[in-house]
């Protein structure tokens, strides 16, 4: 189990992204609507212990899943 299970993966600009794990669902919240203030664009937030997505941008072009897989695979390893 993980001890912060909210992983949050961000496009900083394409071709570069960033993530970070959060102890609660709010955390990620908050630090994925401040993402988007700075001009960055969220991709998704997963739950590592529960293997789900909490929240993921469906309007994004089709390689964000490929980030988002490949980020939450790492996870696991």
């Amino acid at each position: 189990m993980f001890d912060k299970p909210y992983l949050l993966v961000i496009e900083l600009r394409e071709g570069f992204n960033t993530h970070n794990t959060y102890s609660s669902l709010q955390q990620a919240i908050s630090e994925r609507d401040k993402s988007s203030e700075d001009g960055h664009d969220p991709i998704c937030i997963y739950n590592l212990n529960s293997k789900r997505y909490e929240w993921n941008e469906e309007e994004g072009p089709l390689y964000y899943e490929t980030i988002a897989e490949t980020v939450i695979s790492s996870y696991y390893r």
